[in-house]
């Protein structure tokens, strides 16, 4: 039986996109319109087969976010669900998912990026901007429960004059 060796392995030589490329240098200044046409062709130009076709996917979903178009997370979405090397491929679904203000979303998108690559700056960086949320004062409640939000801050400022 005759196996290939990975893509991912150094000195593989798998080569990305120009069109992705191109589009790179555009999402860096922040030109979403300018990055648009670039991710879109690499993604649609792609081979099946390509190992970077899902970061071309969720590149392509992204700044389709970042330009209103909300539609835009189903691609990042759709390039996680089989993806299991790249962790810039995750990285981009938390931007989708924090941008549209899904904060679960973007906790388990982090959570499962970091689990492939625990040492990405991209995503050790959006958890510690998240924070982590405070255990519930009444945990049979929810957490927008009138009462627990009331008790959560009562106790919060008084464990601040503890500290203090």
């Amino acid at each position: 039986m005759n196996q290939e060796p990975s893509p991912w392995a150094p000195g593989a030589g798998v080569r990305l996109r120009e069109e992705y490329i191109h589009g790179l240098k555009c999402y860096r200044e922040r030109n979403w319109s300018g990055a648009l046409p670039f991710f879109r062709c690499a993604d649609e130009r792609a081979d099946p087969h390509d190992v970077h076709r899902n970061r071309y996917t969720s590149y392509h979903g992204l700044v389709r976010v970042y330009m209103g178009d909300v539609a835009g997370i189903n691609l990042c979405r759709q390039a996680t669900v089989d993806e299991q090397n790249d962790a810039d491929v995750f990285h981009n679904l938390a931007l989708a998912e924090l941008r549209q203000s899904n904060r679960r979303g973007a906790f388990l998108a982090v959570s499962e990026g970091l689990s492939i690559m625990p040492a990405h700056r991209g995503l050790k960086r959006i958890r510690e901007k998240m924070g982590v949320r405070r255990r519930l004062v009444l945990a049979f409640l929810h957490r927008d429960n009138f009462l627990n939000r009331y008790l959560g801050k009562l106790t919060y400022r008084t464990a601040g004059k503890r500290r203090t």
